[in-house]
């Protein structure tokens, strides 16, 4: 299993964007590789 670094490292890399979702103060940020989709969550007010 990769480190959370890695799986950051390599979903911006290779992923392939696919749209970002709005829900609140929450952003989601969907990614593919091959066929696997990837979420990731940011929080604007925290900016995390």
């Amino acid at each position: 299993m990769l480190t959370d670094d890695r799986q950051y490292d390599t979903v911006f890399a290779i992923g392939g964007f696919l749209d970002i979702i709005e829900v609140g103060n929450t952003k989601y940020v969907l990614y593919a590789i091959d066929r696997f989709f990837v979420e990731v969550k940011w929080d604007v007010e925290k900016g995390e």
